[in-house]
C-alpha cells in the first residue's frame, strides 16, 4: 500500500486500501500502524481535517483497533569480515 505525505505535527503520511478498508499511519515518532474497518469517508475526512493529529485520535486511534506493521521491505544489511592474517587488514563487505 502506498502511503501519501501528510501536513501534521504527528503524522508523516497515511495510506488507503479500499478493497480491504484498511488505513495506514505512518507517525513521525512511532513508526507505522494499520487499522482495519475504516470507511473510505473517515478516511477522506482525515486527509481533509485542518488538524490531522486533533482527527486522528477521537475518529480512528480510540474507536478502532490497529497494529504495528512490519514494513521494512529492504533486506538487513550483514557485514561480513574478511580475515587477512596481516595486522590491521581485516576488511568489511
Amino acid at each position: 500500500m502506498s502511503r501519501h505525505p501528510v501536513s501534521s505535527s504527528a503524522l508523516a503520511s497515511v495510506g488507503y486500501d479500499a478493497a480491504r478498508r484498511i488505513l495506514e499511519v505512518e507517525f513521525l515518532h512511532h513508526g507505522i500502524y494499520r487499522y482495519r474497518g475504516v470507511e473510505s469517508a473517515i478516511y477522506r475526512a482525515l486527509l481533509a481535517a485542518e488538524s490531522k493529529g486533533g482527527y486522528f485520535p477521537t475518529r480512528i486511534r480510540d474507536p478502532l483497533p490497529a497494529r504495528a506493521a512490519r514494513l521494512n521491505r529492504s533486506p538487513a544489511v550483514r557485514l561480513r569480515v574478511v580475515r587477512d592474517p596481516r595486522p590491521g587488514r581485516n576488511r568489511r563487505f
